[in-house]
Order: structure tokens, then C-alpha cells, then sequence
């Protein structure tokens, strides 16, 4: 079993071995961002031959649209991560623009900075997340925590501002 640390780990070091992100990669940085309980089903079942057959995705220089390819040599992993992207846009395209102006830049953040261990993780939701939710209106607040309605980070943030 793998666990989200290993894959936002596999990720991180993917992304700064190859400049350009690929669809691939930008799929997954989105839906693994919060760490939500949709996220935990893409590891909680993915043997070895899977986390490889993922990472040499990634990876490849083939043309065309590498979530496609994924989706033909682990069909179910690959529909579920479409899946999963469609759920994330189409809550995304609803934001305001302040809450779509956050998303962007925790997203930005996240990116650069993560390297995928948990005591990182807790210190970038009291350091930097909570701070900068803390500063949105309470119409962002809310809209954020229906948007990340199963993200750790969120919570925390909602609960520190009493808008939970």
C-alpha cells in the first residue's frame, strides 16, 4: 500500500526533475492538494506494478495527453483520477474570485514548497494556510469550505477563525 505522502513525494521530485508540468502532473497535484478522502482512494489500492506504471506516465515523452494514456494501462485508476478532476473544476469554476485567487496561490505554494512528510504538511496548514484563510471574507470562507469539504487544512483554518 502507498500511502499520499509517497505519491505527493513522487510528485514533488517529478516536478522538479522536468520544468513543464504535463496534464498528468497537474491533475494530480489538484486532487491531492487537501489530502481529502477522495484523494486516499487513488493510494489505499495501488501495488508496486501500478505506483510504476504511474511514475513511467509521468515520465514519458510521448505525445498527446498522458491522463489518457494512464487511464489505458490502469483503467480504473485513470477514470477515477478523470473523475476526480471533472468533480474539481466543475467546484472550482463556482468560486468567486478572491476563493479562486486562494486556490491558485496555495496551489502555487504547495507546488514549490512541499516535499511530501507530514510534519511539513502540519507546518505549512498553521503557517501559511491559516494565516492566509484567516484574511479572506466570510463568503471565500465559506465558499473554501465547501469547495475542500473534506481537506484537514480547511478545517483547521474554518475552526481557528470561527467561521466553522
Amino acid at each position: 500500500m502507498v500511502s499520499i505522502y509517497s505519491l505527493i513525494y513522487m510528485l514533488f521530485i517529478i516536478k522538479f526533475t522536468y520544468s513543464e508540468q504535463n496534464s498528468l502532473q497537474n491533475v494530480i497535484s489538484r486532487v491531492t492538494v487537501f489530502l481529502t478522502d477522495d484523494t486516499k482512494m487513488l493510494t489505499n489500492n495501488l501495488k508496486k506494478d501500478d505506483q510504476k506504471i504511474i511514475k513511467d506516465t509521468m515520465n514519458s515523452k510521448v505525445e498527446g495527453d498522458l491522463l489518457n494514456i494512464l487511464e489505458k494501462k490502469l483503467p480504473i485508476y485513470g477514470r477515477h483520477l478523470k473523475k476526480l478532476d471533472t468533480k474539481y473544476n466543475s467546484k472550482y469554476n463556482l468560486l468567486s474570485q478572491e476563493s479562486q485567487n486562494f486556490v491558485i496561490e496555495i496551489e502555487g505554494i504547495i507546488a514549490q514548497d512541499m516535499i511530501g512528510d507530514k510534519d511539513k504538511l502540519d507546518k505549512f496548514i498553521k503557517e501559511t494556510l491559516i494565516p492566509k484563510y484567516s484574511k479572506l471574507t466570510e463568503s471565500s470562507k465559506t465558499e473554501l469550505k465547501y469547495f475542500y469539504n473534506k481537506s484537514k487544512g480547511i478545517q483547521m483554518a474554518a475552526a481557528k477563525s470561527g467561521s466553522l
